[in-house]
């Protein structure tokens, strides 16, 4: 890596890192996280890499280390019920009614995530962006270059899929 120029390792090489970043937390601004992360990594651990020519390899395993402690970072960040991240009251979860509503609500994230793997990609993007990242409809249809009411719908389907899916395995989640 001490031969060659950071930027010319950077721009050839970013969308391969952000790739596999993104493969692993499946949600972009995550991955772009976890993708410039891997490359601080890289930079910062140059002396490491012995055969310049694994040099995508490297970096493509860095960046799925990365996004894997990222994703459980955000795991660990998100344990809140379904209902609380729907209707977007969070102070629901911040209570402290004792260690069974905690393992209730870890069972629940656990439970949300799971079922979030089955959605469809269109689907698990707006509702992590709408639900986990708190962001507004009007900002994902800007991000996503889609319409407005194209979020609302796609919303509102990821919910009603995961509650169905979650009521057919008689999930402990509320799905009212």
């Amino acid at each position: 890596m001490e031969g060659l120029a950071y930027e010319e390792i950077f721009t050839t090489n970013y969308q391969k890192v952000y790739g596999a970043a993104l493969r692993v937390v499946k949600n972009p601004y995550l991955a772009e996280e976890a993708a410039q992360e891997a490359f601080i990594k890289a930079y910062n651990n140059r002396e490491k890499l012995e055969d310049i020519n694994k040099l995508a390899a490297w970096l493509g395993q860095i960046a799925t280390r990365t996004a894997i402690d990222i994703w459980r970072k955000e795991r660990k960040k998100l344990m809140v019920p379904l209902d609380d991240l729907i209707e977007g009251s969070h102070q629901a979860a911040i209570g402290s009614d004792g260690v069974d509503k905690e393992v209730e609500q870890l069972i629940s994230h656990h439970q949300l995530m799971e079922e979030l793997k089955h959605l469809a990609p269109k689907l698990h993007v707006v509702f992590m962006m709408k639900y986990f990242h708190g962001m507004k409809e009007v900002d994902i249809a800007e991000h996503l270059e889609i319409s407005i009411s194209a979020v609302k719908s796609r919303a509102y389907r990821a919910r009603m899929s995961l509650k169905k899916r979650l009521s057919q395995k008689g999930s402990t989640l509320s799905t009212s």
